[in-house]
């Protein structure tokens, strides 16, 4: 039997760890840009009320979205 080898190159985990941290650091930066009004949640929501069946769905991002088109307009 052949065994599979991989050939699965090594990496420069310190430049790696750099790298990520420089973006994860943007992100915040961008974050901080756009008002919270403009961000979606991102958090369960549990309710006692029974939800109402439509055939409309609306979901915090795509209502984040809307207001930030409506906000740029």
């Amino acid at each position: 039997m052949n065994q599979l080898t991989l050939n699965i190159p090594q990496i420069d985990e310190e430049a790696t760890k750099t790298k990520a941290e420089e973006l994860l650091e943007k992100y915040r930066m961008y974050l901080l840009q756009v008002p919270e009004d403009f961000l979606p949640k991102v958090t369960a929501t549990y309710s006692l009320v029974p939800p109402s069946f439509s055939n409309e769905f609306h979901s915090s991002t795509e209502d984040a979205a809307l207001k930030r088109m409506d906000w740029e307009i």
